[in-house]
């Protein structure tokens, strides 16, 4: 008995074509924050 699943390995490629289909990665949207929290953060609009 063994572990089949690990034995057939992707191709780089197969593999990232397959984690962003898994992810679908969508922007985060925008908030307000004061200034004093707003450290370490990033605008989503040019000022």
């Amino acid at each position: 008995m063994g572990q089949q699943q690990f034995l057939n390995l992707s191709t780089a490629e197969e593999a990232l074509q397959r984690f962003w289909e898994a992810v679908k990665p969508a922007p985060l949207g925008e908030e307000q924050v004061t200034l004093a929290s707003s450290r370490s953060r990033v605008l989503s609009r040019d000022v």
